[in-house]
């Protein structure tokens, strides 16, 4: 069996900006001030968080603040997610999902920076949540490695299966993907529809690169190859 772990924004989906404004307005609610923009790139949801923190109110989050504004961000999403008027599904993203789902020797799950149910909700709102039954999030862990391997063991347990009987797939659109697949052991294939280019993916130490998701790259080629 092979399990594949998705990540979702730039790779499966782009969200039109409603991240971005939906966070800005639950900090702003908070701390009466505009959130200063940083590079979220490849960065998981608390990670982000707190670096805001730290550029606009020159302080790091206590666990209470942290926990009030997360709530408040994944409660204003979905809602942004709706009006946003550029969100847009990847080219072959459905089309791949679809194919990989309904194969008996895949499992397709989720790795994401994203809250929990802040994934979901971009999910939905792509179509794409009723091909996913599992993840490791970044309210499990603000770390992409320890998130990843939450992420292994929750589908381990959804197969049934023994790990060393299951060989692990990390997909993603940054090179925080491809490391923290590769700490954990898994092929990595890096998504060239994000920030990151080839020289990043090589660098991080990607088994495979493709432009994108459609049956043109050959990313399904890849992933039922006897060499993963």
């Amino acid at each position: 069996m092979k399990m594949i772990l998705f990540d979702i924004d730039s790779t499966l989906l782009k969200d039109g900006g409603a991240s971005s404004a939906s966070f800005g307005q639950a900090f702003k609610e908070m701390f009466l001030i505009a959130p200063l923009s940083i590079d979220k790139h490849g960065k998981t949801d608390p990670v982000i968080a707190r670096e805001t923190a730290l550029a606009t109110i020159g302080r790091d989050l206590t666990a209470d603040e942290g926990s009030r504004l997360h709530a408040r961000y994944a409660e204003l999403l979905p809602e942004y997610l709706e009006k946003s008027d550029s969100f847009s599904v990847m080219k072959g993203a459905i089309e791949l999902c679809k194919r990989i789902h309904s194969a008996p020797a895949f499992l397709l799950g989720i790795q994401t920076g994203n809250l929990e149910p802040c994934s979901w909700a971009k999910l939905r709102r792509a179509r794409l949540d009723a091909f996913f039954g599992f993840g490791g999030f970044g309210s499990d862990s603000p770390d992409r490695t320890q998130l990843v391997r939450i992420a292994i063991e929750r589908g381990r347990a959804v197969a049934k299966a023994p790990l060393e009987e299951i060989k692990i797939i990390v997909i993603g659109d940054s090179r925080n993907d491809m490391i923290a697949g590769n700490d954990n052991g898994a092929f990595t294939i890096g998504v060239a529809t994000g920030k990151d280019r080839e020289s990043d993916f090589i660098a991080a130490g990607a088994s495979a690169m493709v432009n994108d998701l459609s049956e043109k790259s050959g990313i399904y080629d890849i992933l039922n190859g006897s060499g993963i």
